[in-house]
């Protein structure tokens, strides 16, 4: 029996208690007309366990990583203060097309890309971010990933946003949804993503790594803006993809062996 007087503790509705609170796991006869309150909260609560884990993993980054800007290959030029060769640590951990040619080095490249990974140091985009958070919460395998950036390769210019499946429909949301994938659109084009943590807050690779930021509304033109996707309809074309194989470049092969004699914890 119920005396009611008060609100529930766990919804905050009225005249309630918790012993019929839809939020309450242990409850054996749920009300959601006692507890009007729960259903709204519910609506906001993640339910999808990779959702919940995604979240998690995210905010686990935050504080940590290296940000480079977009880029093609294996060897990026234009992170911050760096020497004039830096890797791109995500491609050296997760892209098997890229070899020397040499076993020795190539063990010794991916057991570096691995500390980097491990003490979360990495060098990465805000895609690579978004990608690399996408597969530790089983959205998508290594295999998908490195079928996705072979495409990439193979369609010389192509970027990596052109090969998800995007519903645009939530533009410009006054809140974020728990979960969901915010996508930065500038003249029809994405140029940053980042993955919501709560309705007010998000995490994205950018300046000088993973950081924690506040969402603020943004109502522009019909050409820019901020839509949410939620992740697994963001990932159908990418696991769907037909696999191919590519192979390092020449050039590429030449600007790796230079990074190597530039990076000085390679070999530590």
């Amino acid at each position: 029996m119920q005396y009611g007087g008060g609100n529930c503790s766990l919804c905050g509705s009225p005249g309630t208690n918790k012993t019929t609170c839809p939020l309450n796991k242990s409850a054996l006869n749920k009300s959601h007309v006692k507890h009007p309150l729960a259903r709204e909260m519910i609506k906001k609560l993640p339910h999808d366990d990779k959702i919940i884990k995604l979240v998690k993993v995210a905010s686990s980054w935050a504080g940590h990583g290296r940000y480079i800007t977009d880029n093609e290959t294996i060897i990026a030029h234009n992170y911050p203060g760096s020497p004039p060769y830096q890797f791109d640590d995500f491609k050296l951990f997760f892209l098997s097309n890229w070899t020397t040619d040499d076993p020795r080095l190539d063990e010794t490249l991916k057991t570096y890309a691995r500390r980097q990974y491990t003490n979360k140091t990495m060098s990465m985009n805000c895609w690579e971010f978004l990608l690399l958070c996408l597969h530790e919460a089983g959205y998508v395998t290594a295999s998908h990933i490195v079928t996705l950036y072979n495409h990439a390769l193979k369609r010389k210019g192509s970027r990596i946003p052109e090969f998800f499946n995007l519903d645009l429909s939530k533009k410009n949301p006054d809140q974020l949804v728990k979960g969901h994938i915010i996508l930065y659109y500038k003249k029809s084009k994405i140029w940053h993503v980042g993955i919501a943590i709560s309705e007010t807050e998000y995490i994205h690779c950018m300046g000088i790594g993973v950081s924690l930021s506040t969402y603020h509304p943004k109502y522009n033109t019909d050409e820019d803006g901020i839509y949410l996707v939620e992740p697994s309809l963001m990932c159908v074309d990418i696991v769907n993809l037909p696999v191919i194989e590519t192979t390092m470049s020449i050039t590429d092969k030449q600007e790796l062996e230079h990074a190597i004699m530039d990076e000085p914890g390679l070999n530590k």
